[in-house]
């Protein structure tokens, strides 16, 4: 289920140019996200895309290296990933995506925390992580849910008698209001 919500706002935000691509998932789970979202758009909506990832560590035997899969020289690239705080991993896919010869067209998360996120040299930002990786590098990073939009939730379905839901909201804003970024 999750993989068609990837899917799905894949087509919404890249439509047609979406053919060809190479969805690149950072590890450990955006590989098996990249995969099963390339699934679900052949399967589902007959879209044909590579995948390609890297290791943590380069490996020394075998198919040798650090990047697996699709080669990404003159291809449109997608980072899949789960979710995005301070953007480390998302910097590190873009340096292997353009080492490979790849164009960056963006990026796709689960859950965006819109916690402030961490500069390269360790500084707190007003940012979140998916505003500094378009600052950084000119291409959205879109989300399929925010933090703002479990707020939502927990604010929009009543709570019944001895539900935590209003008490959870609360919390929840507590927490945005010390270290969300400024949206």
């Amino acid at each position: 289920k999750l993989a068609r919500r990837y899917a799905n706002k894949l087509v919404e935000v890249h439509g047609d140019r979406l053919e060809g691509c190479v969805l690149f998932g950072p590890p450990y789970k955006g590989i098996a996200l990249a995969n099963a979202t390339a699934i679900q758009l052949y399967d589902f909506l007959k879209i044909d895309v590579l995948v390609a990832s890297n290791r943590k560590e380069p490996k020394l035997h075998g198919e040798r290296g650090v990047l697996m899969g699709a080669d990404m020289a003159d291809k449109n690239v997608i980072i899949i990933d789960d979710v995005i705080t301070d953007g480390t991993s998302k910097r590190e896919a873009v340096q292997h995506i353009r080492s490979a010869g790849g164009h960056l067209m963006g990026g796709i998360i689960a859950f965006d925390r819109q916690e402030k996120s961490i500069g390269k040299d360790g500084e707190m930002l007003e940012l979140s992580g998916a505003q500094e990786f378009q600052r950084e590098y000119g291409c959205p990073m879109h989300s399929i849910a925010t933090f703002a939009d479990l707020i939502t939730v927990f604010e929009t379905y009543p709570a019944e008698e001895g539900d935590l839901h209003a008490d959870i909201a609360w919390k929840l804003k507590i927490y945005r209001d010390k270290y969300g970024a400024k949206l």
